[in-house]
């Protein structure tokens, strides 16, 4: 098997505000590059990706085909990703490519999160989650490093652009008209305050509420310390399907300018419509060093990865009917996500299954590219010979 990055699968995502679509893909280089963004239903301050290969980091990564080894993304800052989104497709009338079963409302289940944001030492973030509307998604801080502290507040918009809110003039000087001006936006804007607690340590990031469609997943992050000063802390975020073992295909990073050891979930939540996924991770180096990045994606989109990530594994190991059933959903759930019909092709032919010609046709598609990958993989091999492998696959 083959690797292949996608940004449907892995995310890397840094401390920059980014916006991550993670329905079109760009690949970016792994750990010290910043992800760019996929095609379009995914939000980041930092970035993601969108193929089955590699968990995403914010500085973040991407994911990645069936038949290549995993490589992770990184996810560059973009003010406007969606600028580059790929455009909707159709999803083809051929009865023989099945329709995505829709799945019933249920509360998001979470493992690892809500848990303590404080370690006595950093400042993590205050108010933190989407507005009321809807519209931003991000956090607000408060770095005492000096009398008055400085606050800053920063959101990912729908459309991928960022918003930087602070109590600094564009010298860097305290403004109380700009401080008064912040106060009353962020008691206006619908945005969470984290409760105070009597002992610093206590505080804990807010539960998740809302419902969302895909109670088969199981959302779980899982923040790893870095040592600081070779590698950095990273907070990764997936899911667990059906009670399998948790795929994490989106990674958040700080940037390592000194290295962050310590990492926070400071925020897990659903949009007021339940439509979107917004992450909010913390990274403290030393005093008064700290570092946020935010995820925001559709749900479909994340939950596209988490499938696509989980069918990966079980077409890795030869389970490809079990595999199939998963790119299926992730198809589906991310109509723009590139790898998924791919793997599901893959699968498919694996299989013997007649269905993999439908599935290349949408994988072609959606990315043109598939059709020189599929000729050259070793997944077609039973199929290389008929003659629609020949008519999908043939330059033109």
């Amino acid at each position: 098997m083959t690797s292949r990055g996608s940004r449907l699968a892995d995310h890397v995502l840094d401390s920059s505000l980014n916006y991550a679509l993670c329905n079109s893909e760009e690949d970016v280089g792994v750990l010290g590059e910043l992800m760019k963004i996929l095609g379009l239903p995914v939000l980041l301050l930092v970035v993601t990706s969108c193929r089955s290969t590699e968990p995403k980091e914010l500085s973040d990564a991407g994911s990645q085909a069936v038949s290549r080894p995993r490589a992770s993304t990184s996810v560059e800052p973009r003010s406007n990703p969606s600028a580059n989104a790929p455009p909707t497709i159709a999803p083809p009338t051929i009865a023989a490519l099945p329709s995505r079963a829709p799945l019933s409302r249920a509360p998001m289940r979470t493992v690892g999160y809500p848990a303590s944001i404080a370690t006595g030492m950093n400042d993590p973030a205050d108010v933190v989650g989407f507005t009321a509307d809807g519209s931003e998604y991000g956090y607000c801080a408060s770095i005492d490093a000096r009398e008055p502290p400085t606050t800053t507040c920063k959101t990912l918009q729908r459309d991928g652009t960022s918003k930087v809110r602070s109590t600094d003039d564009e010298s860097g000087q305290y403004s109380t008209a700009r401080a008064t001006s912040l106060d009353a936006w962020m008691k206006a804007s619908g945005m969470a305050k984290i409760a105070t607690t009597t002992s610093p340590l206590e505080r804990r990031a807010r539960p998740v509420t809302g419902s969302w469609p895909f109670s088969d997943i199981t959302v779980s992050v899982n923040p790893v310390p870095g040592d600081g000063a070779n590698t950095n802390a990273v907070l990764r975020v997936g899911g667990a399907v059906n009670g399998e073992p948790p795929v994490y295909p989106v990674t958040l990073r700080a940037k390592n300018n000194p290295p962050h050891h310590t990492v926070w979930t400071n925020d897990l939540a659903l949009s007021p419509d339940g439509s979107e996924l917004g992450v909010v991770g913390g990274f403290f180096c030393m005093e008064w060093c700290n570092d946020f990045v935010v995820y925001r994606a559709r749900v479909g989109a994340f939950a596209s990865l988490v499938y696509n990530e989980t069918g990966l594994r079980h077409h890795q190991k030869g389970d490809y009917a079990r595999a199939a059933e998963l790119f299926l959903a992730a198809t589906w759930d991310d109509e723009h996500a590139k790898l998924p019909p791919y793997n599901l092709a893959c699968a498919w032919a694996r299989l013997g299954d007649p269905r993999a010609k439908d599935a290349l046709w949408l994988a072609i598609q959606r990315d043109p590219s598939a059709k020189s990958r599929a000729v050259k993989d070793d997944d077609f091999a039973k199929v290389r010979s008929e003659a629609w492998f020949h008519s999908l696959t043939k330059s033109r």
